[in-house]
């Protein structure tokens, strides 16, 4: 059985490298204000 983590993970992986910069970008944004 997986754990949470290995789940979240996963999921992670499975999010497009599109999805990946916009909330790369989404964090800057909130680290500048």
């Amino acid at each position: 059985m997986e754990t949470n983590d290995t789940i979240i993970s996963s999921e992670l992986k499975n999010i497009n490298s599109m999805d990946k910069a916009y909330l790369i970008l989404n964090i800057k944004a909130a680290k500048i204000q």
